[in-house]
């Protein structure tokens, strides 16, 4: 009895046993199928969340290839205004110079006229103060238009010397040129272009803080110059570029009102339609 007892509980005992065994297998089993889940779930949400970063990148070199594409096309056009003007500004100097040669001669055939008066005087009576006294003077307005001759020659020279600098690219070196030129030659018929060029070498480098205010120069220091409708649309280029469009689209329409007919006027125009298309 006490034989089969035993044997009883030992085999209720094995049965609990085996069953506790399956049950910790089941769990087991549970847990990896959830642990694989859990593990492919996140998963799933790294890769969303890389093609959500590959979407946003596309999306900034897009921006970034545009702005590109924007910056190019702009310098194309710094480039091609600046190249029109300088030939403009060269065509113009060629003429200048013509001009200035074919006056040069006037005062050499007019010398003459002082000197003959003064031959003839002297055939009048010995010591007479008038003819005197009005040689002296003939020969310090000779002396004084001389010296304004060789500072006015001096000066283009300067000039000349600065704006082929410009021409070469040479974009620094020009602008000290120019500031060199104004230093020395601050009321010369060459000022206001030589202030505007200094303010173009800042503006063709995208300095546009210094070509700002220079170029304002040309409108307080010079305001009867023929160079103020251009300095004007460049500051409105510069507005624009700093994207202060108000100020932007006042100095434009200055432009517009103030020199109507002008290619600077024409060239205000285009931007202003520009920054409308662009909403600005």
């Amino acid at each position: 009895m006490r034989r089969s007892t035993s044997i009883a509980v030992f085999a209720l005992l094995t049965g609990a046993l085996a069953v506790a065994g399956s049950a910790q297998g089941a769990d087991d089993q549970s847990s990896s199928a959830g642990g694989d889940s859990g593990t492919l779930v996140q998963i799933v949400t790294q890769l969303d969340q890389l093609q959500a970063d590959m979407r946003q990148l596309r999306g900034q070199l897009q921006v970034q290839e545009h702005q590109l594409q924007q910056l190019q096309s702009r310098q194309r056009e710094l480039y091609v205004d600046l190249d029109r003007r300088l030939r403009r500004l060269e065509v113009a100097s060629g003429q200048g110079q013509s001009g200035a040669g074919a006056t040069g001669q006037s005062p050499a055939a007019g010398s003459g006229a002082p000197s003959s008066v003064s031959m003839s005087a002297a055939g009048q009576t010995a010591g007479s103060p008038s003819p005197q006294g009005g040689n002296q003077g003939t020969e310090g307005s000779a002396a004084g238009a001389a010296g304004a001759s060789q500072a006015s020659a001096a000066a283009r020279t300067a000039y000349q010397k600065a704006l082929n600098i410009l021409k070469d690219g040479q974009y620094d070196q020009a602008a000290q040129s120019f500031e060199a030129f104004l230093k020395a030659h601050p009321d010369s018929q060459y000022s206001d272009n030589a202030q505007y060029w200094l303010a173009e070498t800042y503006y063709v480098t995208r300095n546009f803080s210094k070509a700002l205010a220079e170029f304002q120069k040309v409108l307080t220091k010079y305001p009867h110059s023929s160079k103020v409708p251009d300095a004007q649309l460049k500051i409105g280029y510069i507005n624009y570029e700093q994207q202060n469009w108000g100020a932007a689209r006042q100095a434009l329409n200055a432009v517009v009102k103030e020199a109507p007919g002008s290619t600077a006027a024409q060239l205000a125009q285009d931007r202003l339609a520009r920054m409308k298309r662009e909403g600005h």
